[in-house]
């Protein structure tokens, strides 16, 4: 509660905030083969986070990050 202190006139206010920890850093391996000249020349994949929405707090920024790791295999004729 917050409050004006050495004045006749008295008024505060009280706000119930809700706290949430920092959030948990999850990591995920996915394994995808792409072969994108296989499936008609594009190729999408979707891949889910698992995070249950009960677990994130509403109205806060999220933010996924995707790294790519691959080779080139190349055959010869």
């Amino acid at each position: 509660k917050a409050s004006v202190q050495n004045s006749q006139v008295a008024d505060g206010i009280k706000k119930m905030l809700r706290v949430v920890p920092q959030g948990e850093l999850t990591k995920t391996v996915t394994k995808v083969t792409l072969d994108p000249a296989g499936k008609g020349g594009k190729q999408e994949e979707t891949i889910n986070s698992d995070i249950s929405l009960i677990d994130l707090a509403p109205d806060t920024p999220k933010r996924t990050e995707i790294f790519l790791t691959g080779i080139e295999q190349m055959s010869t004729l």
